[in-house]
């Protein structure tokens, strides 16, 4: 199997998208599934980039009581948490 290397001197988070996708294609996930695990790839990655430059600092709480107000399946989650608000 011949590998392709490309050098890619741009915004990473396309790049991580794009790779996780693949990844998570080759898993077996379908396309819609493995777009979304791409974005999440990608948003981690920014977020632990971020805290590790000390551009932010991680709100927990705030965190949660966002969670609580959307729709849907997240709020199940969310409301497991012990923080209140």
């Amino acid at each position: 199997m011949r590998q392709m290397v490309v050098k890619h001197q741009g915004e990473p988070a396309p790049v991580f998208t794009v790779w996780a996708a693949v990844v998570a294609a080759r898993l077996g996930f379908d396309r819609d599934e493995a777009l979304t695990l791409g974005r999440v790839v990608a948003g981690l990655h920014a977020y632990s980039k971020g805290k590790a430059l000390g551009i932010f600092s991680p709100r927990p709480k705030q965190v949660s009581c966002s969670r609580r107000r959307l729709p849907g399946g997240l709020r199940r989650i969310a409301n497991a948490g012990t923080v209140s608000c």
